[in-house]
């Protein structure tokens, strides 16, 4: 039974888009314009059924999640979170939020309980030394593949998307010269020890992954004026949609996505 790991990074968040302008600033923040047509992109080209979506409990992750497989989020296939992927430093755009803000928000498109996420999961987060990042991404690699062979016999391939962060992924995935992925950029990986056996649970790329590489640059800071604040309204008019949803209790607000013009969203019905 080939246990497939797919990692995608974020899609593209406020404080990436604002990186050169204080974007850092930005406490866990949510997805920009950019950011949700990503997704949407995502969404369109992802060619595979996931049996198990598990995603760093930071907003920009689970809004990942949701808005890239919402199609299977709406069918009942919940988002489980996990602290051991959240991103390295503790900038605060790289706090997260208490589990009780996150429920409330995200109701029942993530699974806090499958990896018994503490309601103060993010209080008192420092900076790790290069020995604690690879703790932590050995942690949650073992964590993901007990996941996935609890999901023996569901179907003939399994396949886990993993939803991180630019820093910490490469510890995740265990190749520090992979380079830091593009917003909602994924590829696919496979444990290398095929007994499942080991204490490390190292991944390695799938050959057909590395074909699919994406060659574009972030694009976050190379945004013009107009853009970005037509991503500021666009933000604050998400934001309102998310306040909507937790007053309104329906998941169906919560995978609703703001539209312009000019951001054509292709969405699962």
């Amino acid at each position: 039974m080939p246990i497939y790991i797919h990692v995608i990074r974020h899609a593209q968040g406020l404080h990436n888009a604002l990186n050169t302008k204080g974007g850092w600033q930005y406490k866990d923040p949510y997805l920009t314009s950019l950011g949700l047509q990503q997704c949407a992109d995502v969404q369109r080209d992802f060619p595979f059924k996931p049996q198990a979506i598990i995603a760093s409990p930071m907003k920009r992750a689970i809004e990942t999640s949701i808005l890239c497989f919402s199609g299977f989020v709406a069918e009942g296939l919940p988002i489980a979170l996990l602290p051991t992927l959240q991103e390295a430093g503790n900038s605060p755009c790289n706090v997260g939020s208490p589990l009780s803000e996150l429920v409330e928000e995200f109701k029942k498109a993530i699974d806090p309980d499958m990896h018994n996420v503490a309601e103060d999961w993010c209080k008192g987060k420092g900076i790790e030394d290069d020995g604690q990042l690879k703790e932590r991404a050995r942690l949650a690699r073992i964590a993901i593949r007990a996941k996935g062979l609890n999901l023996e016999g569901y179907a003939k391939d399994i396949h886990i998307c993993v939803t991180s962060h630019g820093d910490f992924i490469p510890y995740l995935v265990n190749d520090l010269n992979a380079g830091m992925f593009n917003n909602a950029e994924w590829r696919s990986y496979e444990f290398s020890d095929p007994t499942y056996q080991s204490n490390q649970a190292q991944l390695k790329e799938t050959e057909w992954s590395k074909t699919r590489r994406s060659s574009q640059p972030t694009l976050g800071a190379k945004l013009p004026p107009a853009l970005i604040s037509l991503q500021r309204r666009l933000y604050q008019d998400f934001v309102a949609r998310q306040k909507k949803a937790t007053e309104s209790g329906s998941l169906s607000e919560v995978l609703r996505i703001p539209t312009a013009p000019s951001f054509p969203f292709l969405l699962r019905p």
